[in-house]
């Protein structure tokens, strides 16, 4: 098992893939279960992308906005392994699915305000204030597990077609 993803998740994940294993049964509430359990295990500050809102941080008031939501990752694995035998209960397999919920379940801080107005309009973050780094440290321990995923982070962010580094150097004050 990969030494990098914390027994927290991994835990998480034998959970999820176990949950995928019966999801056909009764998809609405295992959808659910998947997302719940996903969400629950990432609920942490080392989830944390080390970016806040200016809103967020000139009020002091702090949400936790998961960029992508647990029903889409829910959604994302059951496509990937629901119904299937594709390594079944093998240790690639939880790790693949710890290495979604870590790349995916990772959240910023906004607004109370901020965070509804992203929930209603499909994450835009155009529409809220300007993110910066708060947390240097956080932000360079995102993981992404693939480029679909790196993409849609970066789209939700405004900074597509930026690296990490310009993207650290556009935010330093």
């Amino acid at each position: 098992m990969n030494n990098s993803i914390p027994i927290k998740i991994v835990e998480r994940a034998k959970v999820v893939n176990d949950l995928l294993c019966m999801h056909h049964t009764n998809p609405k509430i295992y959808r659910r279960l998947i997302q719940v359990t996903a969400w629950d295990g990432a609920n942490t500050k080392k989830f944390w992308t080390g970016l806040i809102s200016v809103d967020a941080l000139n009020s002091g008031e702090r949400v936790k906005e998961h960029w992508y939501s647990g029903s889409k990752l829910a959604d994302d694995l059951i496509k990937e392994y629901s119904g299937s035998t594709k390594w079944s209960n093998s240790i690639e397999r939880i790790e693949e699915i710890a290495l979604q919920i870590m790349s995916k379940m990772t959240w910023n801080y906004t607004t109370k305000k901020e965070n509804e107005i992203l929930k209603h309009n499909n994450q835009d973050y155009s529409m809220i204030s300007d993110t910066m780094i708060e947390s240097q440290s956080h932000f360079d321990k995102i993981v992404v597990i693939d480029s679909k995923t790196e993409i849609k982070y970066k789209e939700m962010m405004g900074i597509a077609g930026m690296d990490k580094k310009k993207y650290k150097k556009m935010l330093d004050f």
